[in-house]
């Protein structure tokens, strides 16, 4: 009898503590939400800019008289590459928050630059610079695309968190990478 009633509260105890995580992983992601919601803003602001600029460089051109159809195309031409462009970083971002269902190879070295491209107008606006030394070019692996982006990100933005605590200059984090037997090392380090 003691058997088995300490067997159901082990059992409790392991559900009551599956719930806590699956709440942590939650939280966990709406905090990065947050983060990419941010990281959007910072990414847009500058394409934004540019197809306002053009715009009402183009209102008031062909107010004046002024419009050829050289500068026309010109603008038209950048209007459509900052759209392309913003159209482009959501759906980097959509990417980012897919589920990996199945495992699937990439390359290593574009999965970190992708991870640099997504925070680097937010990052460069706090002056912090990320640098990638010695990240070897072949480096093709074979898993959870979207995790590893996600767990790189996480440490990213905590370097990020420490830079906004101290202040330093300049900030500067380095991504390495190395192999050592099976196994491919990613080190991450800033100077906070």
């Amino acid at each position: 009898k003691l058997n088995k009633k300490l067997s159901q509260r082990v059992l409790e105890e392991v559900d009551k503590n599956k719930e806590k995580e699956r709440v942590l992983a939650q939280q966990s992601k709406m905090v990065a939400l947050g983060e990419m919601l941010n990281n959007i803003a910072h990414q847009w602001r500058q394409p934004l800019s540019t197809i306002t600029t053009a715009t009402s460089g183009m209102q008031i051109e062909r107010e004046m008289n002024l419009l050829t159809d050289k500068e026309f195309n010109m603008a038209t031409n950048t209007i459509m590459d900052q759209a392309q462009y913003m159209s482009k970083t959501i759906e980097d971002f959509r990417n980012f928050f897919q589920n990996d269902k199945e495992k699937v190879k990439f390359n290593l070295k574009e999965l970190i630059l992708q991870d640099i491209e997504l925070v680097r107008s937010s990052y460069s606006s706090d002056n912090i610079q990320i640098q990638i030394e010695d990240v070897l070019e072949h480096i093709t692996l074979f898993g959870y695309k979207n995790e590893l982006i996600q767990a790189i990100l996480n440490i990213l933005n905590n370097s990020k968190d420490q830079f906004t605590k101290i202040n330093i200059e300049p900030k500067v984090i380095k991504i390495v990478t190395e192999i050592e037997e099976n196994f491919v090392n990613i080190y991450i380090q800033d100077n906070a």
